[in-house]
């Protein structure tokens, strides 16, 4: 499991969107699972 998923599958448990979700660095608009395509990792949740 990568970082990038694992962030996915917590903020997925905590309601929130992991593609919504941004912050402002430098100016410019990041989100926190990355650049890449991230997937929540169902197998782990009960």
């Amino acid at each position: 499991m990568s970082v990038t998923n694992w962030h996915a599958t917590i903020l997925h448990l905590l309601g929130l969107h992991h593609d919504q979700l941004v912050f402002d660095r430098h100016g410019l608009k990041e989100r926190l699972t990355s650049l890449y395509q991230p997937w929540i990792v169902k197998e782990i949740l009960a």
